[in-house]
Order: structure tokens, then C-alpha cells, then sequence
């Protein structure tokens, strides 16, 4: 039995303790911020893309003022086919302080909220009852993939990096809302949940499952109240708010292929603890499944080794282990692919809030000791390698693109508009013709319910008249042209074009040379098909 001066001793021993508990977690934190910022910050310089949607979404916006008008407009409808109305009133104050002639002070912003993700990311790990050694190398882990150098380098996607703080700040006042057991607390938390949760919609579609999310987590713990309703009626009315507008202009098409869910069922996870060399925003489609059954072998593997670990050797209840595969599972719902929103099935960006359940759920089944600590450091070093090697993708549009098709042995479409717009609106002629030979090659497999094979042929006709016109081969621009205003002769419409706001431009500066070159004392020589 512990003596009155023991026990004197032992109380005046307890704050030091805390104390030194307390800096030990400032430092951690401290590290895990100071190398996320390590890890991205040679791009904080990088140029707009300003061909790519950069110059759609900030420097050709018209409408980034900070006024009423423009306020409602992005709570009312949506941009660019997606309802994401934070980010853009993001950019507005972007705009308003600094306004769009450097993009420093964006790829700073984006930076910023990256980092907090980092930091809530970390707590949350804390409230799972992860060591802080172990809450910090989950983080890391998750901070550094190089999936996230898209989200961050990026500025248009400020959309992920504000979702994700919402998403991470909701979550963690979710946990606290479980363990409190005052009643003031208990709605005041629900109803915060509830408008951070709504939030993080409103960033981002791909918080939709938070709802769920919060159900199925409280449920597995046996800890749901009625209070907890709150937060989850947010998140299904704000999910069907976001489906609704963003069905004014991309209703979505619905997927029969199986080849494309399974893929992603496996790609996410996997590549949220596994180091991706090869990161790129625009995928190839999928196709079908031979090409990836090494994916699959490897996935069923790998599930069915941490299925028998947990159960076996951890002795985790399945219960807990069924609740985390349902949240895993609900998290990539929106972006598992059967619902097509894009011209593209998986995507490095996707991976945001998917990796992070990957990541902590995998830290809560493997135990912390000296092998897997290093193991992770292994990992992390491999992610900040892969991140470093891959930055230079989105250094300017020219790189973008040339690094897209060079790597893509099935080119997507959307990599053409890009690579034809930056082409057209530097006036060069040689990416030029480049891309017309690249789109030529690639013409039987770019043709698609949203890319008819005319607007394929309309745009080969576009770039190589102007390419002509660059090089002041008058006959061979006439010729080149003429298909084209004969086309708007006969249907009283201007053709259409693949996708890309700056070919109508292009096309109505041609058709003001082609009248003007029309006086020259020749006739356009016929171009064969």
C-alpha cells in the first residue's frame, strides 16, 4: 500500500509527464506538417495550367468577383457539370486578394488546406486510440502518396483539399459527439457535425457517404442516439441537393460494364499504402479484365492475408472488421465508376478520402512495433520518392499533355482537347500537326456517346487549318476550312467541336481569315479524306 509521501511524490511527478506528453505530440505534428510542405513545395512556383482548366476555372472566368450575383450563380447551378459551389467561392477571395496575374498565392492556399488535412487526419488517428508515433506515420503516410501531388499542385483542384478539411473536421466532431454524454454538448456537436458535413458536400460530391459513414461507425460501437440523426440528415439532404444541381447539365450514365468497379474496388486501396510511380490525372478507360488480373491476384491476396490476420491473430471481432469494410466500401462508392460522370474511370484524385480509411484502417489492424514502424518509413520514403519524380507533370500544359500521351498507350479523349487547346492557343504548328496524327491514329476508339466521330472530324479539320494558316499555306487553309463553312451553310449552326471553349474562337478567326484569303487569285485545292 503506497504511502501518503508516495502518493505526494507520484502527484507532483503527473504534470512534468503530461507536460512531456503534450511536446511529444507538438513535435510530431510539428514533423509531420514540416515534411508534407518538403514534399510538395518545389511546385509552390509553378505556372497556371492555363489551357487545362486553370484558364476555364480562374484566369477565362468572368464571373470571380465577389458580388451577390456571382454568389448566387454558384449556389444555384453548376460549373463545369459538378455542383461544387465552395471551391469556387474559394477562388473568389483568391481573386479578390491577390487576383489571377500569379499563382503563388493559390498554390499556397492549396498547400494550406492540405496540411490541415495532415494535421485532422492526425487527430482523428489519436482519437482511434493510435500511439502518437503511430497516428504520425499513418498521417505521413497518407500526406506524401504522390495521389495527393494532383490535389495540391493542382490549383483548380482546391476541390479535394476543401472537401477533405471539412470531411476530416466533421469526422473527428463525429468521434467526440460519441463519448460525450452531456446534453448541451450532445446537440451543439450534432449540429456543428451537421453543417461541417454539409460543407464538405457542397467542396465535393465524394463526401456524400459521410451519412452513412456516421450510422454504420456509431452502430458497430453499439453508441448511436437519436442526437446523431442530425449530421446524417445534413448529409443525405446536402447529397440530394448536389445530385439535383449537378443533373441540370451531367445527369450521368449509368455503367454495365463489372470490369470497371472491380478495378477500382482494388486500385484505390491498394495504391493508397502502395507507392504509384506512374500518377497522372486522365486515365485510360477500362476495357475489360485481362489486362489487370495481376491487380486482382494481388488484391484478393493481400484481403484475404488481412482478413485471416485480423481474425486470427489479432483476434478482431468481425463485427468491427464488417463495419470497417462497409465504410471502406460506402467511402468509394461515388467514385467505384458505375455511375459515369467523366469520359474517365479512375483517377489519382479519386483517392483523397478513399485512402484515407485505407490507411487508418490498415494502422488499426497492424500493431505498432519496431518491424512495421519501419516498414512504414520504408513506405514513406518510397511515397516521397514517387512524388518528387512525378511534380513535374503539372509544371505547365505543354509538359501535362506530353507527359500524358507519352505514358498512355490508350489515349484518353479528354488528353487530346487538352493538348489541342494548348496547341491552338500557342499558334504552334508543329504540336500541332502532332496532335491531328495523334487523334487520327487514335480516331476509331475516341468516338463515345458525349464524342461523336463528327466532332472528332470537324476538330482534325480546325487544327490542321489553322496549323496551315500558321505556316501561310493559303490553299491548303481554304481547303482545309471550307468543309467547315459549308457544314454551318447547310445546318445554320456552328460545327461542333471536341471539347474546349477556345475552338469556337479559333474557328471564328479562321472563317474571318478564310473570307479575307478568298479574295487571293486561287482556288482551295480539294483535301482528300
Amino acid at each position: 500500500m503506497p504511502t501518503a509521501n508516495a502518493t505526494t511524490e507520484n502527484t507532483a511527478s503527473s504534470p512534468p509527464a503530461v507536460g512531456h506528453r503534450v511536446r511529444s505530440e507538438v513535435l510530431l505534428l510539428a514533423a509531420l506538417l514540416f515534411i508534407t510542405t518538403l514534399n510538395f513545395v518545389r511546385a509552390i512556383n509553378y505556372p497556371f495550367l492555363d489551357h487545362w482548366d486553370d484558364g476555364i476555372f480562374i484566369l477565362e472566368n468572368q464571373h470571380l468577383s465577389w458580388t451577390a450575383k456571382n454568389l448566387r450563380r454558384y449556389a444555384t447551378r453548376p460549373f463545369q457539370d459538378l455542383y461544387t459551389p465552395l471551391p469556387m467561392y474559394s477562388l473568389m477571395a483568391d481573386n479578390a486578394l491577390f487576383g489571377h496575374t500569379t499563382p503563388l498565392p493559390y498554390h499556397l492556399h492549396n498547400l494550406a488546406l492540405h496540411l490541415l488535412c495532415a494535421a485532422l487526419l492526425y487527430w482523428i488517428a489519436r482519437k482511434l486510440k493510435l500511439s502518437p508515433a503511430w497516428a504520425f506515420l499513418a498521417a505521413l503516410l497518407w500526406s506524401v502518396n504522390p495521389q495527393k501531388s494532383e490535389s495540391v499542385v493542382w490549383i483548380t483542384e482546391r476541390k479535394d483539399v476543401l472537401c477533405g478539411l471539412f470531411t476530416f473536421s466533421a469526422f473527428l466532431l463525429f468521434l467526440f459527439l460519441i463519448d460525450t454524454i452531456t446534453v448541451w454538448k450532445q446537440i451543439s456537436y450534432s449540429i456543428i457535425c451537421g453543417i461541417l458535413t454539409t460543407l464538405a458536400i457542397f467542396a465535393k460530391p465524394a463526401a456524400a457517404p459521410l451519412a452513412g459513414i456516421y450510422m454504420v461507425y456509431a452502430l458497430t460501437l453499439r453508441k448511436w442516439r437519436p442526437d446523431q440523426l442530425i449530421p446524417v440528415l445534413c448529409g443525405l439532404v446536402a447529397t440530394v441537393w448536389s445530385a439535383y444541381m449537378t443533373a441540370q447539365t451531367n445527369p450521368g450514365i449509368f455503367s454495365w460494364s463489372p470490369a470497371v468497379p472491380l478495378h477500382n474496388l482494388f486500385w484505390y486501396p491498394l495504391t493508397a499504402v502502395l507507392p504509384n510511380f506512374g500518377v497522372n490525372p486522365i486515365y485510360p478507360n477500362i476495357v475489360g479484365f485481362k489486362e489487370y488480373w495481376l491487380l486482382y491476384l494481388i488484391g484478393v491476396l493481400l484481403l484475404g492475408t488481412l482478413l485471416w490476420y485480423a481474425l486470427a491473430i489479432r483476434h478482431i471481432p468481425w463485427t468491427k472488421l464488417l463495419g470497417g469494410a462497409l465504410i471502406l466500401g460506402g467511402t468509394m462508392l461515388p467514385v467505384l465508376g458505375m455511375w459515369v460522370y467523366t469520359n474517365f474511370d479512375y483517377c489519382d484524385r479519386y483517392n483523397y478520402l478513399v485512402s484515407v480509411v485505407a490507411v487508418v484502417g490498415l494502422s488499426l489492424i497492424i500493431p505498432e512495433n519496431h518491424t512495421t514502424r519501419l516498414v512504414a518509413c520504408f513506405l514513406i520514403a518510397l511515397m516521397m520518392l514517387a512524388t518528387q519524380l512525378n511534380l513535374h507533370v503539372w509544371h505547365d500544359t505543354q509538359t501535362f499533355w506530353h507527359t500524358l500521351i507519352a505514358r498512355n498507350e490508350r489515349v484518353n479523349p479528354k488528353v487530346f482537347e487538352v493538348a489541342a487547346n494548348d496547341a491552338l492557343i500557342r499558334d504552334d504548328d508543329h504540336d500541332l500537326d502532332y496532335v491531328v496524327s495523334l487523334i487520327r491514329q487514335h480516331r476509331s476508339n475516341l468516338g463515345s456517346p458525349r464524342l461523336s466521330l463528327q466532332k472528332i472530324d470537324n476538330t482534325i479539320l480546325l487544327l490542321e487549318s489553322h496549323a496551315s494558316l500558321l505556316r501561310e499555306e493559303h490553299p491548303q487553309f481554304l481547303a482545309q476550312i471550307a468543309p467547315l463553312m459549308e457544314q454551318e451553310a447547310e445546318t445554320g449552326e456552328e460545327p461542333s467541336f471536341m471539347r474546349s471553349p477556345n475552338y469556337p474562337k479559333i474557328y471564328h478567326r479562321n472563317a474571318k481569315f478564310a473570307r479575307l484569303l478568298q479574295r487571293l487569285p486561287f482556288q482551295p485545292t480539294p483535301i482528300q479524306p
